[in-house]
C-alpha cells in the first residue's frame, strides 16, 4: 500500500511537473558607444522585463528596474530569436562611427544574433529587430543614465567661483 501510494505522488509530481510552462528569456544588449552608456533589457516569456544600463559588454554598470511588455510580444520576441537561431540567419557587418557607433543584438541561450542596427536582410532577423524596437519603446530608456566619465585622478580642477560676489575684471575691459 504505501509502495502505491508512493508511486501515486511521483505520478503526480510528474504530471505537474510536465504541465506547468517553462519561463523562457532572451537578453538585448546595446553596446554603447564610447561617449554613451548602452543598456541591458532581460526579457521573459511571461512579459516580465527589467533594464540597466551596461557597458559594451552588456555587463551592468547601474541596478536593473522592472517593467513589463504584453506577453504576446514577449512570446514572439522569443519565437523570433529562436527561428533566426535554427535558421542560422546570419547579418551583415557596416559602418560606424568610432565615436558614436553602436551594436545591438539579442543573446538566446547559447547564440548571439548578429548586429540589429545593421540592415537585417535574412528576414528571420528582420522580424526579430521589429520585435526588439517595440520592447525598447516599452522600456523606458529615457529614464536610464546618459553617460559616466569620469575625470582622470591627475587631472586639474578650475576652482568655482564664488557665484558672483566680488566680480572679477573681464580682461577685454
Amino acid at each position: 500500500m504505501k509502495r502505491l501510494v508512493g508511486g501515486l505522488c511521483l505520478a503526480a509530481l510528474a504530471l505537474g511537473v510536465a504541465a506547468a510552462p517553462l519561463r523562457d528569456g532572451v537578453t538585448i544588449v546595446d553596446t554603447g558607444s564610447t561617449n554613451a552608456l548602452g543598456y541591458t533589457i532581460k526579457l521573459w516569456s511571461d512579459g516580465a522585463a527589467r533594464v540597466g544600463a551596461s557597458n559594451k559588454s552588456g555587463t551592468l554598470v547601474t541596478s536593473t528596474r522592472p517593467f513589463s511588455v504584453p506577453g504576446a510580444l514577449a512570446v514572439r520576441t522569443i519565437a523570433d530569436a529562436r527561428a533566426a537561431r535554427d535558421a542560422g540567419a546570419a547579418g551583415h557587418s557596416c559602418v560606424k562611427s568610432a565615436s558614436f557607433g553602436t551594436a545591438k543584438y539579442v543573446r538566446y541561450h547559447a547564440w548571439t544574433s548578429a548586429d540589429l542596427t545593421c540592415p537585417p536582410f535574412a528576414p528571420a532577423l528582420a522580424a526579430l529587430a521589429t520585435d526588439v524596437a517595440q520592447v525598447e519603446k516599452l522600456a523606458g530608456l529615457e529614464k536610464l543614465p546618459k553617460r559616466m566619465i569620469h575625470l582622470m585622478p591627475n587631472e586639474p580642477r578650475r576652482v568655482p567661483d564664488d557665484g558672483g560676489a566680488s566680480p572679477s575684471p573681464s580682461p577685454n575691459r
